[in-house]
């Protein structure tokens, strides 16, 4: 298990990528105790990874709002930027979508990275803007990955918007849901994680909540 780790620090693999690795490792071995194959599994107490861990960056209202001003009438990218932003999807599932995978008021995510398709609701404001675009047949965006990177961080830093990684739009999706007080049970269900561990790293917005348990003290 060692030697994997530093083969996925190699390879460039954060903390968190590497953590659901091990995790993913020790299921695997929990199976073959259970099957029979193995009497024990030999990385029951190993232990996860330590790091420091950094609050997900996200956009705000004011900064949504310019970078929907520069993209201005171009239909296409103003479509991409609004499912990043109403459905927290990776970038693989955006490039992906066909168009029968929207319908009856969902978004269908099919393909993604846990293997478990998933369905967003279209919001209003999505709707709108998929009826501008008008439906069409097959995917949505005949574009690469490294295309649709390129295109929204340019989007980006044209609206002066420098620090922000294309991965954190779906920060943002989640981050204001959070702010709204949607449930983190709520918010793991739509991001697709498998963890209510991963989905954590928006616990901290609930700056509120910690204000009235505050105001509680009896002293």
């Amino acid at each position: 298990m060692d030697t994997f780790i530093e083969f996925c620090r190699r390879k460039g693999n954060g903390p968190i990528t590497i953590n659901i690795e091990i995790r993913n490792m020790k299921a695997a071995f929990n199976k073959a105790v259970k099957w029979d194959y193995i009497k024990e599994n030999p990385f029951k107490g190993y232990s996860q990874i330590k790091y420091h861990k950094k609050l997900p960056k996200f956009l705000t209202i004011e900064q949504i709002n310019k970078v929907f001003d520069v993209i201005g009438n171009n239909r296409k990218y103003r479509l991409m930027f609004t499912l990043f932003i109403y459905t927290g999807g990776r970038r693989e599932e955006i490039q992906r979508l066909q168009w029968p995978d929207i319908k009856d008021g969902l978004v269908w995510f099919r393909r993604t990275k846990t293997y478990e398709p998933r369905a967003i609701p279209i919001t209003d404001n999505l709707q709108k803007i998929l009826s501008e675009y008008g439906r069409g047949v097959g995917r949505l965006f005949d574009i690469t990955l490294d295309q649709i990177t390129h295109r929204i961080k340019w989007y980006l830093r044209k609206a002066g918007i420098n620090d922000l990684r294309l991965h954190d739009l779906r920060h943002t999706f989640a981050s204001h849901l959070r702010k709204s007080g949607v449930s983190l049970d709520r918010i793991k269900e739509l991001l697709g994680h498998t963890s209510l561990a991963t989905t954590m790293i928006y616990a901290h917005l609930d700056k509120q909540d910690l204000k009235e348990a505050i105001r509680k003290l009896p002293y």
